[in-house]
């Protein structure tokens, strides 16, 4: 399978919105020299560049303004994404930004996903797993300590296991096919010493790499935990209740919250990663369909799930697609609103923000949860590689018995390590099982990394 990523463009503010003086977006994806000649037509071929252009832009009410912006083009092996990029930068106006914004989604042009642009990176060989990781504890890093382990491990040339991997694979199918080009008169015991050879360095690089894989800076140990229910079912209001200092939106308006919102609550030892999320409902605009579909598109990346059903409508039935292996508490939120418990659903855990009723409880379920977790020894990182290994080593019997006897097979051994190759790449680039996998890596990067 051919490592890349056929995607469609993406875009993401790459500032903060409180900028003072500049805004910026940043679009990455195949069509973007399409894009880009929709904008500034007549401006020549798509190369690396930055210019100073203008750009009518559409205000609204019949009124138009002459945007100067800051231009940057960066054809794909220019690019961090190995994708064709294009920058705008912009005088800092929320208003003006969003209506370029709009703009972008009108010619067909997404909103990015968290972390959409570095997993682009990883998947069109632009980052290892080392580099990607580094990346993530850079984002994750909460002192001083952690960020300068962070870059380390991101400047570092170790860790792109699968790189050197393929490396010791393609030369032992090169030895094969040689043989299988130049078949006349072979020196059967040079070719056996070859193949002991080929395979003896296969078996010491497995052997140095299985256990050795942790890494300090590992985000693997922190339960990832959704909270899911209808709109205005308490959501936002649990999560200000168990975590002091978290500041989510809570009104009576349903559908406040259009994304997922991580919020860190501690449990004494371990800690848990809390994300808040839209409440299901019948899509209202453009904007409810957008946030919907991302939360259904991430709802298997996660580790553990809260799934709220308020005390005044006990309608909502959770998603059928959510991981069956993964926990999940049944929470009757408002349960101040209950006049008995005889309106609780089987399994139910009746929780009140306003009453502190189920606090205690809900902090043991997710105590006990966090602890479990953190006894597993495998991030998603090392599940990963450990993955790799494990194909690898699954071959070694294969390819001893086809080579290492007194007929040797060099062209099913060849077809063996051709099918290893495949496998090894469908695994981490395609459709091998993996996607779940590399949501849990990228799900905590901001928008516009």
């Amino acid at each position: 399978m051919e490592r890349g990523f056929s995607g469609d463009t993406i875009v993401a503010p790459i500032t903060a919105p409180s900028s003072a003086k500049r805004q910026a977006l940043r679009l990455s994806g195949q069509d973007v020299p399409e894009v880009y000649e929709k904008l500034f037509p007549k401006q020549g071929v798509f190369k690396y560049s930055a210019r100073e252009l203008s750009l009518k832009l559409d205000l609204g009410d019949n009124e138009e303004v002459d945007l100067k912006l800051l231009v940057l083009t960066m054809p794909d092996k220019c690019s961090f994404t190995f994708e064709p990029v294009l920058e705008l930068h912009l005088p800092a106006n929320e208003f003006v930004c969003s209506k370029l914004l709009d703009r972008l989604y009108a010619s067909g042009v997404r909103p990015a996903e968290p972390g959409e642009f570095s997993r682009r990176a990883f998947l069109n060989g632009r980052l290892n797993l080392s580099q990607t990781q580094g990346i993530a504890a850079l984002v994750a890093a909460t002192n001083e300590e952690e960020r300068k382990e962070a870059l380390r491990v991101m400047a570092s040339a170790e860790g792109d296991l699968l790189a050197d991997l393929k490396k010791l694979l393609f030369r032992f199918r090169r030895n094969i096919e040689a043989i299988l080009d130049f078949p006349e008169e072979p020196d059967i015991d040079a070719m056996e010493f070859r193949w002991q050879e080929d395979l003896s360095r296969l078996e010491t690089f497995l052997s140095s790499k299985e256990g050795s894989r942790e890494r300090k800076v590992d985000r693997g140990a922190q339960l990832s935990v959704l909270v899911l229910g209808p709109a205005n079912a308490g959501k936002s209001s649990l999560l200000k209740c168990l975590i002091p200092g978290a500041l989510p939106v809570v009104t009576h308006m349903p559908g406040t919250t259009l994304d997922l919102v991580p919020y860190q609550l501690d449990l004494g030892k371990h800690s848990v990663i809390l994300y808040d999320s839209p409440g299901f409902k019948e899509a209202e605009n453009a904007l409810d369909a957008q946030s919907l579909a991302k939360l259904e598109k991430r709802l298997h990346a996660f580790d553990a799930y809260l799934i709220l059903n308020p005390a005044d409508d006990d309608s909502f039935a959770a998603p059928k697609n959510l991981p069956e292996h993964c926990p999940k508490l049944l929470l009757r939120s408002k349960a101040d609103l209950l006049k008995g418990q005889h309106n609780l659903n089987p399994g139910e855990l009746p929780f009140s923000s306003l009453m502190h009723l189920g606090w205690d409880e809900l902090k043991d379920w997710l105590s006990a949860r966090a602890k479990d977790y953190a006894k597993r020894s495998l991030s998603p990182w090392n599940a990963l590689e450990k993955r790799v290994l494990s194909k690898t080593k699954d071959c070694m019997p294969v390819l001893k018995e086809l080579l290492l006897n007194e007929c040797p097979s060099e062209d099913l051994a060849a077809y063996e390590l051709d099918e290893l190759l495949e496998n090894l790449n469908a695994l981490i680039y395609g459709d091998g099982g993996s996607e779940a996998l590399l949501d849990s890596i990228f799900r905590d990067f901001c928008i516009g990394k």
